[in-house]
């Protein structure tokens, strides 16, 4: 390691290669040129004596070296934010960015907003919808203080608190002009092709296990963590659709669809809260948990005959 003292400009740089894992997302986050970064990463690599991040396809892998500075930094960043919320005991919030996929916000966002304006009447909150890279986002929100993100799947990072505040069970859907439709509604569906529910970044979870292991080849590439586009999709084709049973309860006049009373035991769809445990939220989180821990799995919906 290089013994001159570290620029301590590069660090805010470190830290967003190693989120974005891309020297170009990094400049444009920073507002910085490519080659700034570059150069920055550069002088990085020569004072730790360490390569810090290797090409790994169209990434930047951290080495060893640069998963241990990140851990260090993030370390003192949650000590600074922790002295900074002391200080003033910041209760209300003036900001706070909710965030989360379209489907969670039409299920969450009005209790959730609703609880938030208990707790401070004029506090703005901002959507936040922008779910293609959740991974980076929920990675960011480490070095804000007023953020929550909703999402089907918990994060491991140990700055983070995780709680499980709904449980949506998953059912079939279908056209109710799908050719095979008297069969379906018995349950027969040995026959079908499958699309899923899922968000595009999803690598694995329990319900795409279970769903896979019921289903085999029979589920098809498509994924969306947008239910209204899969409603359409399913009206307009053959295919049987697994999807949150809630859906039903409040989009089935809109949507020419039925629901499949089948045998399968299909697997809930849990919603996390996920906050930096440094940022001050945990009164309002508590709060969000205690409105939605009542209805923390969602009633069943009664099934409707197709005439």
């Amino acid at each position: 390691m290089d013994e001159k003292k570290l620029d301590l400009n590069l660090l805010p740089i470190f830290i967003e290669i190693y989120i974005h894992q891309s020297i170009t997302k990094a400049g444009i986050t920073l507002g910085l040129s490519t080659t700034a970064v570059s150069n920055a990463l550069t002088k990085l690599k020569s004072h730790f004596g360490d390569p810090l991040f290797l090409r790994e396809g169209l990434n930047l892998a951290p080495t060893k070296i640069a998963h241990e500075l990140f851990s260090y930094l993030q370390d003192d960043v949650d000590k600074l934010v922790r002295n900074v919320n002391s200080f003033g005991k910041i209760n209300n919030f003036s900001q706070i960015s909710v965030h989360c996929s379209p489907y969670i916000s039409t299920r969450l966002l009005a209790d959730v907003s609703n609880i938030i304006w208990q707790k401070n009447p004029d506090c703005e909150i901002i959507h936040r919808s922008n779910f293609s890279d959740t991974k980076n986002n929920i990675q960011g929100v480490r070095l804000r203080m007023n953020d929550l993100f909703f999402d089907l799947k918990p994060n491991l990072s140990r700055s983070m608190i995780n709680t499980a505040v709904l449980d949506d069970p998953l059912c079939l859907f279908c056209s109710k002009q799908h050719p095979r439709i008297n069969q379906l509604l018995c349950g027969d569906v040995s026959h079908e092709t499958f699309i899923a529910f899922e968000t595009p970044d999803e690598k694995f979870n329990p319900q795409k296990f279970h769903i896979r292991k019921t289903f085999g080849e029979r589920l098809t590439l498509l994924k969306s963590d947008s239910c209204f586009a899969l409603l359409s999709i399913i009206e307009d084709s053959d295919k049987v659709g697994v999807l949150p049973k809630w859906l039903y309860g409040k989009f089935s006049q809109s949507f020419d669809v039925a629901m499949i009373d089948s045998s399968n035991q299909l697997p809930s769809a849990s919603i996390y809260m996920i906050y930096n445990k440094s940022n001050g939220m945990s009164d309002i989180a508590e709060s969000i948990v205690s409105h939605l821990s009542p209805t923390r799995i969602a009633a069943p919906v009664a099934l409707k005959n197709v005439n």
